[in-house]
């Protein structure tokens, strides 16, 4: 991973003198991610929030990013602005895989933030996009979600129960990092080992003006 930041950092640099907007949204795009597996979560959400905004509006590609941020964000444990952007994920995304990640995600963040009706609510939402049948990928990151919030709620044996089927899925599809982590929350349950901290930091204030600026404009567009 650090040679990975060093050789993202000076594909960002070679970005710029190529006078490329693309290739340096990409290079920074890509930053964020290594340096969110880093845990430089400033560095990563710089870059990330750099990238967003020179990808072409209504792409894909902004969506993707946007979508990274709020994952970032979650990982901060800014949960408030991590909210905000799915929210405008899930009402603006033209891709249906975005839509599934951002309604489970939701759910998650109402779990973390203890909202036990809400999650139960975006539950439902989530269902109604009928994730079960489609990509591998987001249904194994759902089944493995749906533990964590599950656990993080107190509701132990359902916990343990999506844990178990995250494993056989992960297991079945080659999934590993999905794999190892919920083979680990499931060793944790059984070990008794079920407590979540939530952490305290937030973004910047240009971040989270940002995307509340964003959430509250697909709600007045609603009205």
């Amino acid at each position: 991973l650090p040679r990975a930041k060093e050789t993202v950092l000076e594909a960002i640099e070679l970005a710029r003198r190529s006078g490329s907007t693309e290739a340096v949204a990409v290079a920074r795009h890509t930053a964020m991610g290594v340096q969110q597996m880093l845990e430089e979560f400033d560095e990563a959400l710089r870059n990330g929030w750099a990238a967003y905004h020179l990808y072409e509006d209504g792409s894909d590609h902004r969506t993707n990013c946007l979508t990274g941020i709020a994952a970032l964000l979650k990982d901060m444990g800014d949960l408030e602005a991590s909210e905000d952007a799915f929210i405008v994920v899930a009402h603006t995304a033209r891709l249906h895989y975005y839509r599934i990640y951002a309604y489970d995600a939701l759910s998650h963040v109402s779990a973390l933030q203890g909202r036990g009706e809400e999650y139960d609510q975006r539950v439902v939402a989530t269902d109604a996009l009928d994730w079960e049948s489609g990509p591998h990928s987001a249904k194994a990151e759902i089944l493995f979600h749906r533990g964590l919030s599950l656990q993080v709620l107190g509701r132990i044996d359902e916990a343990e129960t999506w844990f178990e089927r995250a494993v056989d899925f992960a297991t079945e599809h080659k999934f590993s990092s999905t794999l190892f982590r919920a083979e680990s929350a499931l060793n944790a349950i059984r070990e008794g080992r079920v407590e979540w901290v939530a952490e305290a930091a937030t973004a910047t204030p240009e971040v989270r003006e940002g995307l509340r600026e964003m959430r509250e404009a697909i709600a007045a567009s609603a009205s």
